[in-house]
């Protein structure tokens, strides 16, 4: 039976180092979240692919999020893409 996990399978998007700390609840529920979505989807997501996804689900699903991104189109995007592309750390 699928489990209806809200994360559907990995995509490929390009990559930025981020490091955080994590609770000991949060990485634990990690965890098991990376195992269930490995098993539903017969995967070998890493719990860092894992959390990117989760980010990426999120901000995506934010609509306010999504206004001021639209919004950032008309208002120097390009700039901002080139100033995050050249970064190497987030």
């Amino acid at each position: 039976m699928p489990l209806n996990l809200r994360l559907s399978p990995k995509s490929v998007l390009p990559e930025k180092k981020v490091s955080l700390t994590l609770t000991g609840d949060l990485a634990g529920d990690i965890l098991l979240y990376c195992d269930a979505y490995n098993k539903e989807y017969g995967s070998n997501v890493t719990p860092k692919e894992l959390v990117a996804m989760m980010l990426k689900n999120f901000l995506d699903k934010d609509r306010s999020f999504q206004a001021i991104k639209k919004k950032g189109l008309d208002t120097g995007k390009q700039k901002k893409e080139e100033e995050i592309s050249s970064r190497s750390e987030i």
